[in-house]
């Protein structure tokens, strides 16, 4: 009796998943092709309803300018952003040199609340992004509000809570268990030097070459640094984060200016 029981279970259970699954496979994919022809019959039935024999062009048609950045507005979402990622990347180099030991495999002890990533931990890739979005935010504020002799610009005056995001987003990548301290810090600079050389390259302005030493981010008595806000970026040599102070120019990039412009059209 058992036995049937059982059998019965489990076989009306995984009938029911593998008929649940090829039934929703099979009509997703019915439906979705019904809903094609269906649109097909409408779309020539109206046709035939409205359009009567061909007479020719017949419209006045403004041809776009050749080479003209304002042209992206003409274009779906995807192939504009190719475009204009293929230009930002134009002068940069890659290169993989770094495979730091994820925490997971110091002990089985480490057990992370979420999955550990299959790359290796330095830099933060979250830490990274998050601080090139709030560098980036705070320079598209300031454009469209400047600072006065009266009032801070609007990026000036948003800016720590910005960087206190960032901080959070980098800081929960370590509580999770999958990063460390320094993987944060170095993704700090990295998304900082990244934003600022993007803004270059879409108003045509300079950029400080930054730098990250790993061995001088530690405590002075050699106990293991936390990640903090407080650490000053802007030092010339003698921190963990360097900064150049020559500025050099990267030149102006056509379409990311006029993404640029669009975007700062937007803000208030």
């Amino acid at each position: 009796m058992s036995g049937g029981i059982s059998g019965g279970i489990s076989g009306g259970i995984s009938g029911g998943i593998s008929g649940g699954i090829s039934g929703g496979i099979s009509g997703g994919i019915s439906g979705g092709i019904s809903g094609a022809i269906a649109s097909a019959d409408a779309l020539t039935v109206s046709r035939a309803a409205i359009v009567g024999p061909y007479d020719g062009p017949v419209l006045k048609v403004k041809w776009p300018a050749f080479n003209d950045p304002a042209n992206l507005k003409r274009w779906d979402k995807v192939p504009d952003m190719l475009a204009i990622g293929s230009e930002l990347m134009e002068g940069l180099r890659f290169k993989f040199m770094f495979s730091t030991t994820r925490p997971v495999e110091f002990s089985p002890q480490i057990q992370p609340m979420i999955p550990t990533p299959g790359h290796g931990a330095w830099p933060s890739g979250h830490a990274t992004e998050a601080f090139v979005a709030a560098t980036l935010l705070q320079a598209l504020l300031d454009a469209s509000s400047p600072t006065t002799a009266r009032h801070p610009g609007n990026g000036v005056a948003s800016r720590e809570q910005l960087q206190r995001l960032a901080a959070r987003i980098a800081v929960n990548r370590t509580v999770a268990g999958v990063h460390y301290p320094v993987d944060s810090a170095a993704g700090r600079l990295l998304g900082t030097a990244l934003a600022e050389f993007i803004v270059a390259r879409a108003t045509g302005g300079k950029v400080h070459g930054r730098g990250f030493n790993a061995s001088l981010f530690q405590e002075p008595d050699g106990a293991p640094k936390d990640f903090s806000l407080n650490d000053p970026m802007d030092h010339a040599s003698g921190y963990p984060y360097t900064r150049d102070p020559r500025a050099r120019a990267v030149g102006e990039a056509p379409l990311l200016n006029w993404l640029w412009e669009e975007a700062v059209k937007e803000w208030p």
